[in-house]
């Protein structure tokens, strides 16, 4: 591909940056519109979750979560040379989305297609937990160097409580997806004292989480639009579709089965409720973090042991622990 290519489709490219606190749904938005909307998603937890796999992950990982533990945990402003590395990796890879073609943006979306998606511009999302201005100051303008004209930042809020329960399921969900006991999965938050339940967990999030620490938007942030996910249902989806500019119906090939959980449909134009589209972006999700944390644990216990291994893990969702 040529250099004049790539740097048209950057400049005709949409951007969309989902930022919010961990455990609002970035990720689950960013999915959302890959898989239903065909946006190219850059998962932007990326280099954390594939540092087993990629030379160098790993020293972007840990020099990121000081970051996040020792300095924007504290609404501090962070050493650049911690976190723009890690920030220009995501940038890389966010180009490099919005530069692949539409059979190879296909694939990244595990062959799921989709003629939908608001416009006949290139769409590509990036969600990360961009709580501090700084960062998101410098991802844009590492952006619109590179050519980039539409990029927007999409913060999404929810209630504290919706937050927890959220948080809650997502750990649950890593638990699953790690193969672990219920207690080696309390590792994962370290620090919580008694018993791992929802109880104790919720107290312990609320005292020492890592919510609440979300910069909120500002003039350097403009343009950006701000949506409330607390209701958790289609109404939300809508939102998102209307203030993003997608119109029309969601289509997928692929719907709910009570018996086969999921089966090829033959008609390609459903419109989907929003269950239905939970149940399939969360199952991508599910399949996609599986993959990662058995990855990192094979790896780590054969140096680490399993204890150890979960606690390095453990340090990603609470780094100031």
């Amino acid at each position: 591909m040529s250099t004049e290519w790539s740097n048209k489709k950057i400049n005709a490219t949409k951007f969309i940056i989902v930022v919010a606190d961990p455990g609002t749904g970035k990720t689950f938005t960013g999915d959302y519109l890959q898989h239903i909307w065909n946006f190219g998603h850059v998962d932007g937890d990326q280099p954390f979750k594939q540092g087993h796999l990629k030379e160098g992950y790993e020293t972007l990982s840990s020099d990121m979560t000081k970051a996040f533990g020792k300095y924007w945990m504290k609404e501090k402003d962070a050493p650049k040379e911690i976190w723009q590395p890690y920030t220009d990796e995501l940038v890389r890879l966010t180009l490099e989305m919005a530069t692949v073609t539409s059979s190879e943006k296909q694939k990244s979306s595990n062959n799921n297609n989709n003629d939908s998606g608001g416009n006949n511009k290139n769409n590509v999302v990036l969600s990360f937990a961009m709580i501090r201005r700084e960062m998101r100051d410098y991802t844009k303008m590492k952006l619109r160097k590179a050519g980039a004209v539409d990029v927007t930042f999409l913060f999404l809020h929810c209630t504290m409580d919706v937050l927890l329960e959220s948080k809650w399921k997502r750990t649950l969900h890593f638990i699953e997806a790690g193969d672990l006991s219920m207690e080696e999965g309390a590792i994962f938050t370290p620090g919580l004292k008694g018993e791992f339940n929802y109880t104790n967990f919720c107290k312990f999030e609320r005292e020492f989480g890592t919510s609440g620490h979300c910069e909120p938007p500002s003039i350097s942030d403009e343009p950006y639009i701000e949506i409330d996910v607390s209701a958790r249902d289609r109404t939300v989806l809508n939102e998102i579709d209307k203030t993003l500019g997608l119109v029309g119906k969601r289509k997928r090939i692929i719907t709910m089965d009570d018996v086969n959980n999921v089966v090829v449909a033959e008609n390609n134009d459903i419109d989907y409720y929003h269950n239905e589209i939970e149940y399939e972006v969360k199952r991508i999700n599910h399949a996609r973090d599986k993959e990662w944390l058995q990855g990192h644990l094979k790896k780590g216990c054969k140096t680490l042991g399993i204890n150890d291994m979960i606690k390095a893990l453990g340090k990603y969702f609470h780094p100031f622990n």
